[in-house]
């Protein structure tokens, strides 16, 4: 666990904010060196080894494979595909990783995964499964454009959006439902005007970040630009506790919306993995939520610092305990779902797993007029 006051973020009104994250996320410890396009394209002998590297980041080793047996495709359960968005610049390098599981959920070696690109820069290759399940394909974006990635294996399939030159900027939501663009970031639409029942608490983006949406403190969801409408509590249902989050899931096809005392509701094609309404005592009520790359968990956070996981959402920390400065106001996963940071209300922020240290505004000597009001993905 790590925990680091990186104390960021700062704004003038209580908001709701959407990153959209920029390019440059990898994993991965081998050296860099071999250009890409030596296993992209026709495929290589079996057994071969290729080093890339992503925005001058180490990538790890992508091995070419030999086809497997039928019986080990067939034991092929699950298969997934990320960062399932990515914003490389023109002409960078950028990967995807895969991971093929058994049904229960643990990496399968051995396991040739096909990869295909289609759009701004077509391309294909594959790749067998390391002893992890893990699999991997990088290439460079020549040309500006979105790009469509597909995983096979078998019957299985994951996609991720590459969008080269694309979208580097972010949107910031106020409570009275304006939506606020910044850089490359698109205004598709606010409820500035509109009567709200209840303020907008929350914001996610979709995919391809052509498209939000808004949900209220009453469970009203409001969908702008290419965001589908899934459903929602508002004027329908009584709720026990107010809603303060919204995830949305890998494919824009649903959302989650999370209440103050721990109900969670699903939409669309969002799981459902537990929640903690009407079930558990809190120290103190929920003010955020986050949800896996993957779309199987998500991470409720209180406004104590406390974390609590569900589905696939690792447990890598939480704050619940620790006397520190401003109460928690929410929680951002980071593009590989293997870290988080919490945020609170006086700008700190502070970094779980593999969460970087980006800085923050106290440690600037910087203290917001009004507090911070929550962070989404």
């Amino acid at each position: 666990m790590r925990t680091r006051d990186m104390r960021a973020g700062v704004l003038a009104l209580p908001v709701v904010v959407s990153l959209v994250l920029l390019s440059g996320f990898v994993a991965g410890s081998a050296s860099a060196g071999v250009p890409p396009a030596q296993h992209i394209g026709q495929p290589s002998p079996a057994g071969a080894r290729f080093l890339a590297s992503f925005g001058g980041i180490p990538v790890s080793p992508t091995f070419i494979a030999s086809h497997p047996t039928g019986n080990a495709v067939s034991s092929a359960a699950y298969l997934s595909l990320g960062p399932a968005v990515q914003y490389p610049h023109v002409g960078q390098v950028a990967c995807a990783f895969a991971s093929v599981e058994d049904q229960g959920h643990l990496g399968l070696p051995g396991i040739e995964v096909n990869f295909a690109v289609t759009g701004a820069n077509p391309t294909s290759g594959y790749a067998s499964t390391s002893s992890g399940g893990d699999a991997s394909l990088c290439y460079a974006g020549n040309a500006r454009g979105l790009d469509t990635l597909t995983a096979t294996v078998g019957n299985l399939s994951a996609t991720a959006l590459l969008d080269f030159g694309g979208q580097q900027g972010f949107r910031l939501g106020a409570a009275d439902g304006g939506v606020f663009a910044f850089g490359t970031s698109q205004n598709f639409g606010t409820m500035t005007g509109n009567k709200l029942h209840a303020p907008a608490v929350g914001m996610a983006t979709t995919p391809d970040s052509l498209g939000y949406w808004l949900a209220a403190a009453d469970g009203g969801v409001f969908a702008f630009g290419d965001a589908g409408f899934f459903g929602s509590l508002g004027d329908h249902t009584h709720l026990s506790a107010p809603i303060v989050g919204m995830g949305a899931t890998p494919d824009g096809q649903g959302y989650w919306l999370a209440a103050s005392d721990g109900g969670v509701f699903a939409f669309g094609d969002a799981g459902f993995f537990g929640s903690l309404g009407d079930h558990t005592h809190l120290n103190a009520p929920i003010v955020g939520m986050a949800a896996t790359p993957d779309g199987q968990g998500y991470w409720l956070a209180a406004s104590d610092g406390g974390v609590m996981t569900f589905g696939y959402a690792p447990f890598d920390g939480s704050m619940a305990g620790r006397n520190t400065e401003g109460s928690k106001v929410g929680i951002l996963s980071t593009p590989d779902g293997q870290g988080y940071w919490l945020v609170a209300t006086d700008g700190g922020v502070f970094a779980f797993g593999d969460a970087p240290f980006l800085g923050s505004l106290p440690a600037l000597q910087v203290w917001p007029e009004f507090p911070v009001g929550s962070v989404t993905s």
